[in-house]
């Protein structure tokens, strides 16, 4: 369960924050100083499937990734859900990369 001052990332929210301009969660990275009262959440299969789902690798932008890794707490998928990690599938890809494009 998450405490008021943790915010969970997806791998759609790290998607479009690696691949936007101008993304909600660009404005908290960039506003949080390490060691500070917020503090962002992920999984491990959460980032790869982020980064799995860019088509053009050199559309991330590595700068953002860097920063985003510098604030966030990784923790393992398989500690957290008890479940195997999953292979990234076409399906899944083109679920996070319409999700940020606005459509379902």
């Amino acid at each position: 369960m998450l405490k008021s001052n943790e915010l969970f990332l997806t791998a759609e929210m790290i998607y479009e924050y690696l691949y936007s301009k101008d993304s909600e969660l660009e404005d908290i990275v960039f506003n949080i100083q390490p060691g500070g009262s917020l503090k962002l959440l992920t999984t491990d299969q959460n980032l790869y499937e982020a980064l799995g789902s860019f088509q053009d690798r050199s559309d991330i932008n590595i700068n953002k990734l860097i920063k985003l890794l510098e604030l966030i707490n990784i923790y393992p998928y398989i500690e957290a859900t008890k479940k195997p990690r999953q292979p990234l599938t076409f399906e899944r890809v083109n679920q996070i990369i319409n999700k940020n494009r606005g459509e379902v």
